[in-house]
């Protein structure tokens, strides 16, 4: 799974509030602030299907191999359509059926879909 978020908190939180529910090494997070290296093993893990959740920014949109993504989840809205498209695209390039689902932030109340 690819989770887009809008900033690097917003992927840092994610990332530790989802390896605190599924255990620790379930979700990585990737943005311009992690080391490149960092980077790297994440999207290796990912591509390999050692890491099932990819918390990201920006960083993930374009030009990046990860292999298969079956699901790809947007936390908020992007500044532009075309940006959504571009990371909703993310998914479904086999075979196999893809999802693509919106989650809005609220505040205080933590994630809904929609």
């Amino acid at each position: 799974m690819l989770a887009f978020v809008e900033g690097r908190v917003q992927a840092e939180k994610l990332a530790y509030h989802v390896n605190q529910l599924a255990g620790e090494g379930f979700a990585a997070v990737h943005h311009g602030s992690v080391s490149k290296e960092r980077r790297a093993e994440a999207e290796n893990a990912l591509r390999a299907g050692k890491l099932r959740l990819l918390c990201a920014t920006s960083s993930m949109e374009l030009g990046i191999d990860v292999g298969e993504i079956d699901l790809v989840i947007q936390v908020g809205f992007p500044n532009t359509i075309s940006a959504m498209l571009q990371r909703l695209g993310r998914s479904g390039h086999t075979d196999v059926q893809a999802l693509c689902a919106y989650f809005r932030e609220r505040r205080l109340r933590g994630y809904t879909a929609r």
